[in-house]
């Protein structure tokens, strides 16, 4: 009986604990893959025709999602070494993913948004990842740049997200890092946020509008 309510208690806790993004009504479909500069325009074109449908609200092309294995990435900040590096968490994805998944956003911009095509250096990190590597406020990192360890190459801070979880809720958040999709153009899915009302028949929509395109 103890057990039970033990057991009953944690499943309580993880329905009820904010995942600090929003998982409801998203479709996440697999992508064919043509990674280049040219499927990467391609893709995100097909992305903005079914974004466009109605019962649609947004929706993102990335290679990973929430509670999906991301990659492990050292990264240190401009005038430090590597060896004061901190292992964060790597997700590679357009623009729209914190507003197809309602992650907040607390300083800065999310990548370019609009009609501007995006700069490949610029990445967006996490709250804690602001605090590991040193800063007070999340506005302390904007424009401010980090490296990779492993990388000739440097990367400019235009957004910090609010923490939100991508693996188990028992484990501590870890640092976030988002890296542009036209930097590595590689991606797996077209994560697409629906309206609660008239699902079955936002998902045909969206099938005619995909086999169409």
């Amino acid at each position: 009986f103890v057990v039970a309510i033990i057991i009953s208690e944690q499943v309580s806790y993880v329905m009820s604990t904010d995942l600090g993004f929003d998982k409801e009504q998203i479709l996440n479909i697999p992508l064919p893959r043509n990674w280049t500069n040219d499927g990467v325009n391609k893709i995100e074109t097909v992305r903005n025709e079914l974004a466009a449908l109605p019962g649609v609200v947004q929706a993102s092309v990335n290679y990973t999602i929430p509670d999906r294995n991301g990659f492990g990435i050292p990264v240190y900040r401009q005038g430090e070494d590597s060896s004061t590096a901190v292992e964060a968490f790597g997700i590679i994805s357009d623009d729209k993913y914190a507003e197809t998944f309602q992650i907040p956003l607390v300083a800065g911009k999310f990548f370019s948004g609009g009609n501007v095509h995006p700069d490949s250096s610029l990445i967006v990190i996490n709250e804690t990842l602001v605090k590991n590597l040193g800063w007070k406020y999340s506005n302390d990192a904007i424009g401010k740049v980090l490296y990779s360890t492993g990388e000739n190459k440097s990367y400019t801070v235009c957004g910090v997200v609010k923490d939100f979880h991508v693996e188990s809720k028992q484990l501590a958040i870890k640092p976030l890092v988002f890296f542009n999709i036209y930097d590595d153009k590689v991606y797996r899915f077209m994560s697409i946020k629906i309206e609660a009302g008239n699902i079955e028949q936002t998902i045909a929509g969206i099938q005619k509008r995909w086999s169409a395109l």
